[in-house]
């Protein structure tokens, strides 16, 4: 029976969201100890500083493509329906799951991300599919939900795909992945109708109203900048903080799941709140106030991150910052989205993951260099580093404002 509230959509979406993320985050963190298992006789025993490369290159090359992609995607969704880029995205990513399934050289395996990268894309089809058929005075509450699904999903993969890697290798967790979207596909397909119909846009064309760029935020330019450097600053750990996990804080796969997972329950737990006072704030000033605030308590806790040997200390600090980042990436997004009509909502939403993605290459790309060529301890003082330039870039706003003509 298909959905036709649009409240029950993005209920039935963000479930869709939550599953697609844990299956994809079984095996997100452990890429890099994946590659240090790998022996291959052309590339010789695969030291701790090379599988750091090689996971960040893992992350990298995906987000790269989908940099490149999402824009391009969104605006077909615009075109054709949001649903359909959803169905290609899932098929894309259990189609890549099952060649890695049976591809163990490292080369191919990045070749493979790769194409994954550039084919994939369920946030922003997400997120794009609920902008379309939701009023847009709820839109930051609906991104930071989605955000709290993949959130959610990010606490349960790395949990169950930690416990299974205890006992099980890497390619079976490619195996069940596969399953999970082919199951995902088809329930997608005969349960979420269709959002390509011209009736969408007039039902939906009063709760989306022409947005004065004078009475916004932020400039597009801004944004773009700060969500840049929020991605910048969440994927920086990425690529080296199953390593810092086992050689720091000595632990195993199932704990460090447990590590990445605190950080998807703090989303979790505050992403409905943050989107919803957010909403709620009526003063332009407040609404900037509050994200500074949110990043300079990000700031302190990587400032305290980069002193920490125990687990319990770490497990506190990776909640706290999953409550941070619930507040601060999909608000600035949300932000970004309702800049454009409903028209060519797919195509601003494509733009913003360009950008969320540029900040994930930056991220990681640096955060492996920085943790193979000095320790993890200046790898964490760097992102403390980000978010001040990102509390100096969210000031500029009442420049922008000031020049910006009534």
């Amino acid at each position: 029976m298909l959905l036709q509230h649009w409240r029950k959509r993005l209920s039935f979406l963000f479930l869709i969201q939550l599953l697609t993320v844990a299956t994809m985050e079984m095996s997100g963190p452990f890429w890099p100890l994946y590659f240090k298992q790998l022996n291959q006789t052309y590339l010789g025993s695969i030291t701790e500083q090379w599988a750091s490369i090689l996971g960040g290159l893992a992350y990298i090359l995906p987000l790269l493509a989908a940099m490149l992609s999402a824009p391009f995607f969104g605006g077909i969704g615009d075109k054709y329906g949001h649903k359909l880029m959803l169905l290609r995205a899932l098929f894309a990513l259990g189609f890549c799951q099952l060649l890695l399934v049976w591809i163990q050289d490292p080369i191919l395996i990045l070749f493979i991300r790769l194409i994954q990268g550039f084919t994939a894309g369920t946030i922003a089809a997400t997120q794009s599919y609920s902008a379309k058929v939701s009023p847009i005075k709820h839109r930051g509450k609906i991104f930071s939900r989605i955000q709290g699904a993949t959130a959610a999903g990010s606490l349960i993969g790395p949990l169950a795909g930690g416990y299974w890697l205890e006992h099980l290798p890497m390619t079976t967790l490619f195996e069940r992945s596969t399953l999970i979207f082919g199951v995902l596909f088809v329930v997608l397909y005969y349960f979420l109708p269709t959002d390509n119909k011209e009736e969408i846009y007039k039902k939906n064309k009063s709760n989306h109203p022409k947005i004065d760029l004078s009475n916004s935020l932020w400039s597009p330019a801004i944004l773009l900048a700060s969500i840049c450097l929020a991605q910048l600053a969440k994927r920086f750990p990425q690529s080296f903080y199953a390593l810092y996990g086992e050689s720091v804080l000595g632990q195993g796969s199932l704990m460090i799941g447990i590590l990445y997972a605190a950080t998807g329950f703090g989303i979790l737990i505050a992403a409905p709140y943050s989107g919803l006072y957010f909403d709620r704030l009526k003063k332009r000033k407040h609404k900037q106030y509050f994200l500074q605030v949110v990043c300079l308590i990000a700031l302190i806790l990587m400032l305290l991150q980069s002193q920490i040997y125990s687990f319990y200390p770490a497990l506190a600090i990776r909640f706290g910052w999953g409550v941070c980042l619930a507040a601060i990436l999909p608000l600035l997004s949300a932000q970004l989205s309702a800049l454009g009509g409903i028209r060519n909502i797919g195509k601003q939403v494509g733009i913003s993951h360009s950008a969320i993605k540029l900040g994930g290459i930056l991220g990681i790309g640096i955060g492996s260099l920085i943790f193979a060529l000095l320790n993890w301890q200046w790898a964490f003082i760097a992102i403390a580093l980000i978010y001040v330039i990102l509390i100096w870039v969210l000031n500029k706003t009442q420049v922008v404002q000031q020049k910006t003509p009534k």
